[in-house]
């Protein structure tokens, strides 16, 4: 019964989730910015947080992101 429990939790809390992941939409227009900064704006835009390594090279790679109305899955696409 516990373990039920636990799994209908689990589940529910996956379903959430993803749902916010796929109905969150985003314009961005940030020119001349780091990836980094990219994830700060997001962060500071919404409930996602990123987690990466500082040695990472690409962190600090200078891009250019310009969409419109695209959820955070399209905007990582385009971003890598």
């Amino acid at each position: 019964m516990k373990l039920t429990a636990l799994f209908l939790i689990f589940l529910s809390l996956n379903l959430s989730a993803s749902v916010y992941s796929q109905n969150t939409r985003f314009t961005v227009d940030l020119n001349g910015k780091t990836v980094r900064e990219v994830f700060q704006f997001i962060e500071q835009e919404s409930e996602f947080r990123f987690f990466y390594n500082d040695e990472f090279s690409y962190i600090d790679k200078v891009v250019d992101m310009n969409v419109k109305d695209e959820n955070v899955e399209q905007i990582l696409e385009k971003l890598f």
